[in-house]
C-alpha cells in the first residue's frame, strides 16, 4: 500500500482517484512496450534510449520499473491483470457516464479480449515456465 493519504472528496471520488491512477498505469505500460518494440526494430540502442527518455518528457515510473524488465523479456506484471482491468473498465464506464469517450484508455480492450489475449496469456505462462526451469537449473523444454 502506498503511505500518502489525500482526501480527494465526498464518497466515490477515492475510487474514482484510484481506477483512473491505475489506468494511467495501464496506458504507460502499454506505451511504453510500444516504444520498446518501434525501438528494437529499428535498430535502436535500448541503453541510449532510456536515457534519453528518462531526462525527458517520456520519463515515468512505469519507465523506471519496467523497461529493463520489458527489454528482458520478462512480462511479469507488477499489479494483478484481471485487477488492472477492472480498475481501466471502472475507469472507461466512469467517464461514459459523464459523457466522455476515454479513446485511449478504451483503445487497449480489444487486446484483452478474445483467442488473441488468451494465447498471449498461454505464451506468457509457458514463458514464466521456460525461465523458472532455467533458473533452477532445468532445460526449460
Amino acid at each position: 500500500m502506498g503511505e500518502l493519504v489525500v482526501h480527494v472528496g465526498p464518497t466515490g471520488h477515492g475510487q474514482m482517484v484510484k481506477v483512473l491512477n491505475n489506468t494511467l498505469a495501464a496506458v504507460n505500460a502499454a506505451a511504453l512496450a510500444e516504444a520498446l518494440t518501434v525501438a528494437a526494430a529499428a535498430g535502436v540502442d535500448f541503453d541510449a534510449l532510456v536515457r534519453v527518455v528518462e531526462a525527458s518528457s517520456g520519463a515515468s515510473t512505469m519507465l523506471d520499473l519496467k523497461a529493463t524488465p520489458m527489454h528482458e523479456r520478462d512480462f511479469a506484471p507488477l499489479f494483478r491483470l484481471s485487477h488492472m482491468l477492472k480498475d481501466v473498465r471502472l475507469a472507461v464506464a466512469g467517464a461514459a457516464e459523464l459523457e466522455i469517450d476515454p479513446a485511449v484508455a478504451r483503445g487497449g480492450e480489444p487486446l484483452r479480449r478474445g483467442r488473441g489475449a488468451r494465447a498471449e496469456r498461454r505464451r506468457l505462462r509457458r514463458g514464466h515456465r521456460v525461465r523458472r526451469a532455467q533458473q533452477i537449473g532445468g532445460s526449460g523444454a
